[in-house]
């Protein structure tokens, strides 16, 4: 069965990627309230090299009662993943399975892309 993507959705994760990806990180951590799970993680994916701020958006999403599921960790290890940091990915991917998460393909994708990104640095 395929899901249509309603208005609200698409709204919100056009309006918070774009606030990312300008650098309107307090407007898009202000967009979090009223976002869907969908919407949020879409604008956790827009925040690679801004792990920091991807950080921040997990948190309030949690706050704010925003589903946070897989997904939602896995676009924060990817964001993560693009600077090589490498401990607080493999911490995250810790913290993921103990909220009862299962990590996936693209967990261990981004955890092994922020060690190996460590390592070609050194």
């Amino acid at each position: 069965m395929r899901r249509r993507l309603n208005a609200v959705d698409a709204s919100f994760n056009a309006a918070a990627t774009a606030a990312s990806s300008g650098q309107r990180w307090a407007f898009a951590l202000h967009l979090v309230p009223m976002a869907t799970s969908f919407g949020a993680n879409a604008s956790l994916a827009a925040m690679r090299r801004a792990w920091w701020r991807a950080l921040s958006r997990l948190a309030a999403m949690e706050d704010h009662s925003v589903l946070v599921d897989c997904i939602s960790y896995n676009s924060l290890l990817v964001a993560l993943a693009s600077d090589g940091c490498w401990r607080w990915a493999l911490s995250r991917a810790e913290r993921m399975q103990a909220k009862s998460l299962e990590p996936d393909e693209q967990t261990l994708g981004a955890c092994l892309s922020a060690c190996a990104l460590r390592c070609l640095a050194k």
